[in-house]
């Protein structure tokens, strides 16, 4: 009897806040009933509704914990973790840039990828990528993709097994840097490209598997003083420097120092860095004497041709006494040879600085394109002129502006390049100058410079120059020239099956093509192309597409065009691009806009709702002085697709009339 008592009071203590245990005696059975809310309840009817409630709450937390989530993803959160992984991007990129300048003898080059790592799910590295784009411009779907993703990070944060409060956990949790994997990747003179493997790494020679080792981390070091004051030191510290390398070898690493400008303090066994790539050196051989005390140190001096040993410094002649501060530097001249005014020089060095990089900020090829402006701030910030003046390859940066200041332009490349240098391959894609333009011309598009042989024509196409002519097309639908031999032939029947052709530069150069109509549409986007053929039928008008800034062929259309009488109606993308675009067209081929004006850009937005961010700088249209203003001004980019179907209207009325 005592012992049920004892564990009646053990049930009405263990249970407490709101539940009432009651005890019964049936029979000689104990039973227990709880109430709760007023309410008697068995023990197993009560654990199913508190169960029910405890899901319920969870659901109604992770509800909650969403909303937080997606409050926080668009303010401080999101912002964040945006900023620093694009931070994080720009480094990367600049210790590309920095890489890119510095080939291996093979021809190859190095690049670094910083990519979401192997352990990823497919799902966690979608949402990766949707923290490249602003939070706020997100799609309700994308930004519940991410939320997923972050909050998944906090509930490991929450149940993590490890050291340190929730606060702690949830940091680790939430570091970006975990996120991702660094891999280097070597890239071929023909363009293809492989990941940097032990395998692969262990197939090279000695030389080539240190220069490797060397090139990234001197190019990262390069890249993150390149953010700190010109002033500053850029150290770099190597113990047992270049070991197991042979001599040949230790001088390209010794060159790769001097190239990017890095202070190199190194110790070693055996190496005294007096090299030819290397302009001067202060070397200390330290000796040691185990039955006597202290360390013997002998200086010598490598001045780019001779080493020397250093004037010892001149025994005491009595006692030593402290000196005056002219006796100090008079002993240490005596010792080291002449002081050198380091702030004096480094004070020097940045104005002659200064003074070039101003003389290339009033460049006219700034004045045609503003965006260049930035990529020249970027272009120091990386330490550019230090490399080029080493190399004396200065003039290379004004050959490039010198470039830049005629595009756009209706040329081949081998003659432009002829034209502006006097070398026709000054432009090629491996050239020095050819990367320059290229990474110009990346910038003042709002991109990053291109990697891929077919990105690249692209770009030199986009401010109409043909990198390869015999490759030059212009995609046609509806275009009926009048019969002189085979190709025109050709192009006729394809116009009455309304099928779209590209006609290359040649089989225009082969006859003798006209075209007597009273009006040639052109476009920029091959979509309203494809539209207009499915809408007209035989029956479409002739339609040029640009497909981009004109190729040499549809530059010669054009001109085949205006010879025949016709009138040649132009329309393009409402964006930074598509103006550059239309004032070729309009401006240089003397054709007229085609639903292309500042009234149009508005109707479209109010008719075809938000489109993109406006990419790059915003030239002024020629035809209409209050397109640009309006673009600006907004800041929202409208693509042909968005009103393709008033453009294939007015296709469809053309070839009705």
């Amino acid at each position: 009897m005592l012992r049920h008592a004892k564990r009646d009071a053990d049930v009405r203590t263990g249970l407490t806040g709101d539940f009432d245990p009651t005890l019964d005696n049936d029979d000689g059975l104990r039973l227990v009933t709880l109430v709760h809310a007023g309410r008697s309840e068995s023990v197993t009817d009560l654990a199913t509704k508190l169960a029910s409630e405890v899901q319920e709450r969870r659901r109604l937390l992770r509800d909650e914990e969403r909303e937080l989530m997606l409050e926080h993803l668009t303010g401080d959160l999101g912002g964040h973790l945006q900023e620093r992984i694009q931070a994080a991007r720009s480094l990367v990129q600049r210790i590309n840039e920095q890489l890119s300048l510095h080939q291996l003898n093979s021809g190859e080059s190095v690049k670094l990828l910083w990519r979401a790592a192997p352990s990823q799910s497919d799902e966690a590295a979608r949402a990766l990528t949707l923290l490249r784009t602003d939070v706020r411009l997100l799609a309700d779907v994308d930004r519940e993709r991410l939320g997923a993703f972050l909050r998944e990070r906090a509930h490991e944060a929450r149940h993590e097994d490890g050291a340190g409060t929730t606060a702690e956990r949830l940091a680790r949790a939430l570091d970006y840097r975990d996120w991702y994997r660094f891999s280097v990747q070597l890239r071929a003179p023909d363009g293809t490209a492989r990941i940097l493997t032990k395998k692969l790494f262990a197939t090279g020679s000695g030389g080539s598997k240190a220069v490797l080792v060397h090139l990234p981390l001197f190019a990262a070091a390069a890249a993150h003083y390149a953010s700190g004051s010109s002033h500053a030191p850029r150290l770099v510290l190597l113990d047992e420097a270049f070991a197991g390398i042979d001599r040949g070898q230790r001088g390209r690493c010794m060159a790769l120092l001097v190239a990017f400008d890095l202070d190199c303090l190194l110790t070693s066994y055996d190496e005294w860095g007096c090299y030819a790539e290397v302009p001067g050196v202060a070397i200390y051989d330290l000796a040691r004497d185990p039955n006597s005390i202290g360390v013997a140190a002998m200086r010598f001096v490598w001045d780019g041709n001779v080493r020397a040993a250093a004037e010892p410094p001149p025994a005491p002649a009595v006692a030593p006494q402290v000196p005056s501060v002219g006796g100090l530097c008079d002993s240490l001249e005596r010792r080291d040879g002449p002081l050198v005014d380091r702030p004096g020089a480094r004070a020097m060095r940045a104005a002659a600085e200064e003074s070039f990089w101003d003389a290339r900020r009033e460049h006219r090829a700034l004045r045609r394109h503003p965006g260049l402006a930035q990529w020249l701030a970027r272009l120091r910030s990386n330490g550019w002129r230090k490399r080029a003046a080493l190399s004396g390859d200065e003039v290379r940066l004004d050959t490039a502006l010198d470039v830049l200041d005629t595009l756009p332009l209706r040329v081949d490349r081998a003659q432009l390049s002829s034209d502006v240098t006097g070398d026709p391959h000054a432009l090629d894609d491996a050239s020095p100058v050819g990367r320059l333009v290229l990474s110009a011309l990346a910038a003042v598009t709002g991109g990053s410079p291109p990697d891929r042989a077919d990105e690249r024509r692209a770009l030199w196409r986009r401010f109409g120059v043909d990198p390869d002519p015999l490759a030059s097309t212009a995609l046609v639908v509806g275009v009926r020239p009048l019969l002189c031999g085979p190709v025109t032939e050709a192009i006729v029947r394809l116009a009455d099956a309304a099928v779209p052709v590209h006609v290359s530069l040649e089989m225009l150069r082969t006859e003798a093509w006209e075209i007597r109509v009273p009006r040639v549409f052109a476009c920029e986007n091959p979509s309203v192309l494809r539209a207009a053929a499915r809408a007209c039928g035989a029956a479409c008008p002739p339609l040029i597409c640009t497909e981009g800034m004109p190729s040499a062929a549809c530059r010669r259309l054009f001109h085949v065009v205006r010879a025949g009488g016709a009138q040649l109606l132009y329309h393009g993308d409402f964006g930074a691009g598509g103006l550059r675009i239309g004032n070729l067209v309009i401006g240089d081929e003397g054709a007229r806009p085609w639903r292309f004006d500042e009234a149009d850009y508005r109707r479209a937005i109010d008719v075809g709702g938000a489109g993109t961010p406006i990419k790059g700088d915003v030239p002024d249209a020629l035809w209409d002085s209050q397109l640009a203003p309006a673009l600006r001004s907004r800041g929202i980019e409208i693509h042909e697709e968005q009103v393709i179907d008033e453009l294939v209207a007015d296709l469809v009325a053309e070839s009705r009339g």
